[in-house]
């Protein structure tokens, strides 16, 4: 069996690290939405593309 080398294990921590705050939900408020929403349709912000 090899043995894993401190570097190796560093970027595996890394790459775990990344995966996990890429899948992280956000979750918004009801009034932010609709105060985003008002800002949008009132010209005072662009839409983000999808």
């Amino acid at each position: 069996m090899r043995t894993i080398t401190l570097k190796e294990q560093r970027q595996r921590v890394n790459l775990s690290r990344k995966l996990h705050m890429s899948r992280t939900r956000r979750n918004f408020s009801a009034k932010f939405k609709s105060d985003l929403v008002l800002e949008v349709l009132k010209g005072e912000k662009e839409p983000i593309p999808c």
